[in-house]
């Protein structure tokens, strides 16, 4: 084996839906909006992955290294109710990597990094309100920044 490189997957397979129908109630107690059994539930892809590699290696007294880490997941159903999601549509499948090198040297570290390389724009959650407009929530630009660190 190669003890320069960690190598990581993690992940989730999810099939979570409602177990009974669920329904809205005006002030009469009749039933204005349901979801019936089996319908997915909001917010939950049905997989969700992150993989990560970082090679580590020494140079004199250095410690440098690189990594690249991937994160994915699929679709997820916006709206509970299915006139709202035949409205509103689902939250789009999304995939962004991440980059970061540096190196160590005695107690001090620095390193340099990149999050959402492409700079993908991805609606992360969509939300309704009492017939407010469609409103969503974003993951964060590209965003590139440094680390320094010492360890006493």
């Amino acid at each position: 084996p190669d003890t320069h490189w960690t190598l990581s997957i993690s992940g989730t397979v999810l099939n979570a839906y409602l177990t009974t129908d669920f329904c809205n109630y005006d002030s009469s107690g009749a039933a204005t909006d349901c979801a019936p059994k089996g319908t997915p539930l909001t917010t939950q892809p049905k997989y969700k992955l992150n993989a990560s590699a970082r090679y580590d290696f020494k140079v004199d007294d250095y410690k440098p290294f690189v990594e690249a880490d991937v994160q994915t997941q699929g679709s997820t159903r916006s709206q509970l109710f299915n006139a709202d999601e035949a409205a509103e549509g689902p939250t789009p499948a999304f995939t962004t990597v991440d980059l970061s090198a540096g190196l160590s040297h005695n107690n001090w570290t620095f390193s340099v990094f990149v999050q959402n390389l492409a700079d993908k724009t991805i609606a992360l959650l969509q939300f309704q309100n009492a017939g407010a407009p469609l409103a969503n929530r974003y993951n964060a630009p590209r965003t590139v920044g440094a680390n320094i660190i010492y360890r006493w």
